[in-house]
């Protein structure tokens, strides 16, 4: 189903008291835009970025690669994590399809945005096979629809493991007896302890335990008892099963049935107290260790294609099980050794049970893959199984019409229309992709956002805190997206308690770095480089900067700023609260200005002085604590410290260009006015320079210290750090160097011409092939169009301020510093159509629109006052809303 009209739209999605009103705009524009894959993703599966078209609701995510006659869907689940020191996320299962008849058809992929639709279609003589998906955004189901023209298509259905390679698993028996209590590694090793009865093989055996508790118990030492015994060759199924009692669930290996090692043929046994089931070297092992001292069934099946294993009845673990309801599942888990536990299913409700039917013109076949993990519930495995089966035409039309109006409304959120219609469509891509990505509470998407391989991710996926975890939230503030920002916020927060351990002690959390002087019995927080949901460490080092956790800063200011929410303030306050701790008590006040040492600017720089980024997020964080703690109504005794700190914190390094050391990386040709040129240094005393990143203007975005309305004074050598750096194209940082451009006044057209060539060397999905960094790049286009067409960061409104006055140029309720939703136009190089909704009842500031001109304000569409100057606040009422007009 499909909005026909926006008055239907409009029908569907009511107006509510949040905003101004949904605007039908955003929508209308959205629906102009697809995304187009003329070909099959080269870059899955993959352990970083990939190419291939993306879908999810935040919590259940799939990425479709593969050609014609095998189409995949790579499956993973948000709150899917190995979930310990240097751990990572992990993927879930895929989905293949096989239709060996379209061999050679030819391919094209659509991706309407408006509805988050992917449609692939793959021509072959006169054969058209259409399969189209959905995630619904409203609960974790899979939608794959496929349908037929010009003839039928017979195709095979199959959920498997994502390490599963889609070759069947064959059992090659061998001639050796059956042994009891070992496994037969030469002269045998990993006896049993404890005690095995009533050993049960053959073709077909019941997972279910007898209804006569163990019958014969056999006591088996751990070193010597074993015994043999008859059983015929198997060659296509084979069941195993038996009573048993461990001594101990800590021995390294307990062997209950093995024919040879235990690679070979089958064998059922214990390692580290899990249970584990084997056929030729293939096995399926449980997470969690058996109770010692208490007696179980365990039953391992091998039906040709599957492996499952049973205790006390219940499925344990399988791959692509297939119970005789014919629902598929596949479930994964990390739980042992793992600081917080984890765990993950998907299901299917075969077609005919097996997996396989016909798609035939006029008659096309769904299939509805549902998920859940055990951030949605403790029974994840029986919630996915029980909701495939429930699943019904009648539920079908309901799940995509719940899609589509969650969709319709993510679009009214906000709008932009410029000219260029390749970056708008790009805008609006990478809001697609973040409102895909992200959604789940304390699991934000991981660096990669999808995770679509066995391999561990680059860099283990985690989450980087000197600024890659943070940019792909970028352009979310002022596209009004709050909901998508607030996983982001989750994981900050909850690494409140590890800053603090680290700070007591950086030593337990640092094994990289060479140069840190490492903190020990410091009040406040310290965030490690890398970090994982729950605060849970990441990677073992600070690498030197102390900046990590003030990075983290960034969302919770940009949420404060945008929302105003006295409820937001009360949860993220403790930690900035916290960051402003290490900060008073680790800088040291010399000659009257507060000085930053030991410090690394880049990771594992050495011991710098002043870095940059740091002179930035430290006011920044003084102003944040300040704000907050006054909205609180808390830590008053705090604020003259913390302004001392603001006013007095050493400025920004500065230099020539000229001063920088030999082979510095500079775009300009080399001459005396090059050399002349006022800039940055990255610190005040060591690391100078660098030649692959944009930290040299992170001061100016994201820490907020240089713009139009901030230190005007240093607006010419910010203006020189952009044309010396030129870093349009870059392994870091891109996303913050191309709105520190619109910051500065960078000239307009030099900005889109370079974001254009970004987007047109980019990955048809938003991605880039030459960046490692994955989801970062989707704040990219989003942030630097808005930036330029209203800013708000100094808490003064700006209308199209770093916009070519000769290009039209629309935005409808971009969230501004405030609490404000704002509208705007720039027609015939004129502002009007300008707007103001206030949620919060703040003061507002505006620089006038319309310089030298007197102001018209109206309030809730009456005429209320007239105002002049080039900058002028007007008060307002929560829930009101201001036009403006010159008069």
């Amino acid at each position: 189903m499909k909005f026909t009209s926006l008055a239907f739209y409009l029908a569907v999605c009511p107006p509510t008291l949040s905003a101004a009103q949904p605007d039908a705009a955003g929508p209308a524009i959205v629906a102009n835009h697809r995304a187009i894959f003329s070909q099959p993703p080269a870059r899955i599966p993959s352990n970083n970025s990939t190419d291939a078209p993306l879908l999810g609701n935040g919590d259940f995510l799939a990425a479709f690669g593969g050609p014609p006659e095998a189409p995949r869907f790579y499956l993973c689940k948000a709150d899917l994590w190995d979930l310990r020191p240097n751990g990572s996320p992990r993927s879930l299962a895929r989905l293949d399809l096989d239709f060996p008849d379209m061999k050679g058809a030819g391919y094209r992929v659509e991706q309407d945005l408006l509805h988050a639709t992917t449609t692939g279609v793959f021509k072959k003589d006169g054969v058209t096979l259409t399969v189209e998906s959905i995630i619904a955004a409203t609960e974790n189901t899979l939608f794959v629809t496929l349908s037929a023209q010009g003839g039928s298509v017979a195709g095979r259905a199959n959920l498997r493991s994502p390490d599963d390679n889609g070759q069947a698993t064959a059992l090659i028996d061998n001639e050796n007896p059956v042994t009891i209590g070992r496994e037969m590694h030469g002269g045998g090793r990993y006896f049993f302890d404890g005690q095995i009865a009533d050993v049960v093989i053959g073709n077909e055996v019941s997972p279910k335990p007898p209804t006569n508790r163990p019958m014969k118990p056999e006591t088996f030492s751990a070193t010597t008892a074993r015994r043999e015994m008859a059983a015929p060759k198997f060659d296509k199924t084979v069941g195993v099963g038996a009573w048993i009692k461990i001594n101990q669930a800590t021995a390294e290996a307990n062997y209950i049935v093995s024919k040879g090692e235990w690679n070979q043929a089958y064998s059922l046994g214990l390692t580290g107290g899990c249970p584990r089931f084997a056929i030729n070297g293939k096995f399926v092992q449980m997470d969690k260790p058996l109770e010692a001292g208490k007696w179980h069934y365990l039953v391992g099946i091998f039906d040709g294609r599957a492996l499952r294993l049973f205790v006390n009845g219940a499925l344990a673990v399988g791959d692509a099980s297939v119970p005789a309801d014919g629902i598929a599942v596949v479930q994964r888990s990390y739980e042992k050794g793992m600081i917080r536990p984890t765990g993950a299913a998907c299901a299917l409700s075969l077609p005919e049970k097996t997996g396989t039917f016909v798609v035939a013109p006029g008659k096309s076949v769904t299939l509805a893959i549902t998920a859940s993990g055990l951030a949605n519930m403790k029974d994840y495995r029986a919630d996915a199984a029980k909701r495939a089966s429930m699943v019904t035409a009648g539920s079908i039309a309901t799940s995509r019409r719940a899609h589509e109006v969650w969709w319709a409304d993510f679009w009214s959120k906000s709008f932009v229309e410029i000219p260029d219609k390749a970056l708008e469509q790009r805008y609006y891509l990478s809001h697609y992709a973040m409102g895909c990505a992200s959604r789940l509470a304390h699991f934000p998407p991981a660096l990669y956002g999808w995770t679509l391989s066995e391999q561990t991710p680059m860099w283990g996926g985690a989450y980087f805190n000197n600024y890659n975890f943070f940019a792909p939230f970028y352009g979310l503030y002022a596209a009004n997206h709050i909901e998508q920002v607030m996983p982001c916020n989750d994981a900050v927060i909850d690494a409140l308690e590890l800053g603090r351990d680290v700070a007591r002690d950086e030593s337990k959390y640092e094994s990289m770095c060479s140069n840190a002087l490492l903190i020990k019995n410091a009040p406040g927080i310290l965030l490690p480089v890398s970090i994982l949901p729950y605060g849970i460490a990441g990677a073992p080092t600070t690498w030197g900067q102390r900046t990590n956790a003030s990075y983290g800063c960034v969302p919770l200011a940009s949420t404060w700023y945008a929302t105003r929410d006295p409820g937001f303030a009360k949860r993220a306050y403790p930690f900035v609260r916290e960051v402003a701790t290490f900060w008073e008590h680790f800088l040291v006040l010399e000659n009257g200005r507060y000085v930053d040492k030991n410090d690394a600017s880049l990771e594992n720089s050495g011991r710098d002085t002043n870095p940059i980024v740091a002179m930035a997020f430290i006011r920044m964080i003084m102003d944040l604590a300040t704000d907050m703690s006054t909205t609180l109504g808390v830590d008053r005794d705090r604020h003259a410290k913390w302004r001392d700190i603001r006013d007095h914190l050493s400025d920004y390094p500065q230099c020539t260009v000229g001063d920088l050391p030999k082979g510095s990386r500079i775009a300009l040709p080399d001459s005396p006015e090059t050399r002349a040129l006022p800039i940055f240094r990255y610190s005040e005393t060591g690391n100078a320079w660098q030649n692959d990143n944009a930290v040299g203007i992170q001061h100016i975005y994201p820490g907020n210290g240089i713009g139009l309305g901030t230190r005007t004074d240093l607006l010419p050598r910010a203006k020189n750090q952009i044309a010396v750096m030129a870093r349009w194209v870059d392994l870091n940082g891109c996303n913050s160097f191309y709105p520190a451009a619109v910051r500065v006044g960078h000239e307009p057209g030099e900005i889109l011409k370079n974001l254009s060539h970004w987007v047109a060397t980019s990955s048809t999905n938003g991605m880039r092939a030459d960046n490692p960094h994955g989801m970062e790049q989707f704040s990219t286009v989003p942030n630097t169009l808005q930036e330029m067409l209203l800013q708000s960061y100094d808490g003064t409104l700006r209308f199209f301020p770093n916009w070519p006055k000769t290009l039209d140029a629309r935005f409808g309720t971009l969230r501004a510093t405030g609490a404000f939703l704002v509208s705007a136009e720039l027609k015939g190089g004129a502002v009007n159509g300008l707007s103001i909704f206030s949620e919060k009842g703040v003061d507002l500031a505006v620089q006038n629109p319309w310089p030298g001109m007197k102001v018209r304000v109206t309030r809730n569409g009456n005429a209320a006052e007239t105002t002049t100057g080039e900058r002028f606040t007007l008060k307002t009422a929560a829930g009101e809303k201001l036009s403006l007009s010159p008069e």
